[in-house]
């Protein structure tokens, strides 16, 4: 049987955090802040800024690093964790240059462990290609040009990694950084 939800609204939860002083606010923060490791990011990145979401970048690679391979390096597959990692960490900074940073690192580890072992399935390559038109969005906003020339170096080394992946992926990798070549590069 499926969970329930609790018929809690925010208006609810609103009214009463409204009402608290400075002293029950803080105990409240407290506490969500000692409740999960989910909390501790998200206070952390809204609360103390840019460097404390650099910070913290490093524990969603891992977390990305650990889709692909155990921590003693022995292959496996859980795709769902990398991308949930990425999610997770826009959530809690907003941060559109660590978040480019993760997708390209899950769209790198992945085209390695594809190199790697061989070729896997369609549904693998659909999420690394999922993750790479996520790259793009990001890359079309504003600070694009900006943004491309800080991962540059790592996106020129896709199509060297793609190789001859099949599945139209090494294709996809290579137009793709083509384009934003085009796009995107200095002149």
């Amino acid at each position: 049987m499926a969970e329930k939800k609790a018929d809690v609204k925010w208006s609810d939860i609103k009214r009463q955090v409204q009402s608290l002083n400075g002293v029950e606010s803080l105990a409240l923060i407290q506490g969500l802040f000692r409740l999960s490791v989910e909390n501790r990011v998200f206070l952390a990145a809204r609360l103390l800024g840019a460097s404390a979401s650099r910070t913290l970048l490093q524990l969603y690679l891992e977390r990305i690093e650990r889709a692909f391979y155990t921590r003693s390096g022995r292959p496996q597959l859980k795709l769902a964790d990398g991308r949930k990692a990425i999610r997770d960490y826009l959530a809690a900074t907003a941060d559109p240059v660590g978040t480019l940073e993760l997708l390209l690192t899950f769209v790198a580890t992945g085209t390695r462990f594809t190199s790697e072992f061989g070729d896997i399935d369609e549904p693998f390559y659909n999420t690394l290609s999922s993750a790479l038109r996520e790259m793009d969005q990001i890359l079309k906003g504003e600070q694009g040009p900006e943004l491309y020339q800080g991962i540059r170096e790592q996106v020129l080394e896709l199509p060297k990694l793609a190789g001859r992946i099949g599945w139209g992926y090494g294709d996809e990798i290579r137009e793709t950084v083509n384009e934003w070549e085009s796009r995107y590069a200095e002149e």
